[in-house]
């Protein structure tokens, strides 16, 4: 059974902050008086669902009624199913945002921050910025999927992604066009010749999408991995995605990017306003939310965690009278390197005993080199020995859309047996989807799939050949398109 989450009315949001005032205390101060995580309590205060005791216990200590100002949170898997249904979101997002946003906990201070630019600013670009793993596209698909639950909020998204070849610039205006014409009943615009070569015919939706809105609406354009972006193919010199420089007033753009130089960002905003929240200058805000991620996983209060609580404090128990809050400050703080993506593949990994004769002090340290001892424990730093092995992982990280088992045979001509090794032994590192009657295997996540691009270079140091053959097999398959 999924545990009841509750939330603050829309009407009683005033209240809340008035009591605040009047009480003139901080998060902190709430957190130590209630004896909560400040991740919990801030994640209240940004109007977001959590476990209904946590919700009293905070409305006790504000004095207020938890039953006159809560309401349920439709947050579970079948809400966000109904929810995503009725949405004008394509549906080839649903799966991506059901997955990011599964056991998804705290990342309140950027919601309080979105908030804070949706009310300082007219119109504008919020950016949030990050490294691989710190949780941008998780953070982006909650916030669409509570903006959805929100009457004045108006939302349209686009999930850039490399792997699946979906980072270009006219899929982009295609589905954000295709979107604001669903969401505005828009289909009597008439577009341009081209209307996905440049930012005009979005342009132009924009404007009759703000006409439209109600005097308290707001219309929020969500976009995520900027950095995946293939920008080959659009016009040099042009803004990334051909994201627009002048916007209607209420009209806002929130994205997401890896960090990069003011050089490569190709995000020219003319005289729009722009806000960046960069999670690693928020660190210890960071290790607050991961920190609780760990506690629920422990106590197998997680989609995950339910499996594996039993033997995760087992092993917890076997390190020399290690206490549980000592375990999850030193995965927390000392090895997570402020990064989800880490917790999110360590912690299983130990419950499963990969990790069974190690001192927790030896564990991965951050999610690079995670890969790395990963990559080491299943021999592939042998490079004679797993030469077939490092033909399937080359083969993964240089196609863009996801891969059947036949077709990898066919790309790397190594057999059936070796493929299906590989894929078990990295199993936890890919999205497995139904293609027809076949399963097909592509990247989760980007990190990995630049880890394994490194790694299987060294197939070309020992066989040049090789790499060209393959190579040659995929552009023959895919019409050209490898990268």
């Amino acid at each position: 059974m999924s545990r009841r989450t509750v939330r603050v009315k829309n009407e009683q949001r005033a209240a809340v902050e008035a009591r605040i005032t009047d009480k003139n205390c901080t998060i902190r101060d709430i957190a130590d008086a209630v004896n909560m995580n400040p991740a919990t309590v801030s994640s209240f205060l940004a109007w977001r669902g959590i476990d209904h005791l946590n919700f009293q216990k905070i409305c006790r200590f504000l004095d207020l009624n938890s039953v006159e100002i809560g309401e349920p949170t439709k947050n579970n898997k079948s809400d966000c199913s109904s929810i995503l249904r009725n949405s004008y979101f394509p549906s080839e997002f649903n799966h991506f945002i059901h997955e990011r946003t599964t056991d998804f906990v705290g990342r309140g201070f950027v919601f309080n921050e979105i908030n804070d630019f949706l009310t300082r600013k007219d119109s504008g670009y919020f950016v949030l910025i990050g490294e691989p793993g710190q949780g941008k596209s998780s953070i982006l698909c909650r916030y669409a999927l509570d903006c959805l639950q929100e009457n004045n909020l108006k939302c349209i998204v686009h999930f850039n992604s490399r792997e699946g070849g979906r980072n270009t610039a006219k899929r982009f205006l295609e589905s954000v066009c295709r979107q604001l014409i669903l969401l505005f009943d828009l289909k009597d615009i008439s577009a341009p010749h081209d209307p996905y070569e440049d930012d005009t015919f979005l342009s132009i939706l924009l404007n009759h999408a703000s006409e439209k809105l109600g005097e308290k609406d707001k219309l929020l354009i969500i976009v995520d991995a900027l950095d995946e972006v293939d920008l080959t193919k659009q016009a040099s010199f042009s803004n990334i995605l051909y994201l627009p420089k002048i916007l209607s007033r209420k009209t806002y753009f929130i994205v997401s990017r890896r960090p990069f130089s003011r050089n490569d960002e190709r995000l020219f905003v003319g005289n729009c306003s722009k806000t960046e929240c960069d999670l690693r200058k928020n660190i210890e805000a960071g290790i607050e939310d991961i920190k609780e991620y760990i506690v629920r996983f422990i106590n197998g209060k997680n989609s995950v965690g339910h499996e594996y609580a039993k033997q995760l404090k087992e092993w917890i128990n076997s390190q020399n009278n290690l206490t549980q809050e000592e375990f999850v400050k030193l995965i927390a703080v000392d090895k997570s390197e402020n990064n989800f993506m880490y917790v999110q593949y360590i912690l299983p990994d130990i419950a499963e005993g990969k990790y069974i004769s190690l001192a927790i002090t030896e564990l991965p340290q951050g999610l690079a080199d995670y890969y790395r001892q990963h990559w080491l424990r299943m021999e592939m730093s042998n490079k004679e020995r797993s030469k077939d092995k490092l033909k399937v992982i080359y083969t993964i990280s240089k196609v863009k859309t996801s891969c059947s088992i036949q077709s990898l045979v066919s790309y790397t001509q190594c057999n059936r047996e070796v493929i299906i090794l590989v894929l078990d032994e990295w199993y936890q590192f890919f999205r497995i989807d139904e293609i027809g009657s076949e399963e097909c295997f592509s990247i989760y996540h980007q990190s990995f799939n630049d880890f394994l691009f490194d790694q299987a270079l060294e197939l070309s140091k020992i066989d040049p050949t090789e790499i060209k053959k393959i190579s040659k097999l995929i552009a023959n398959s895919l019409g050209g398109d490898v990268f």
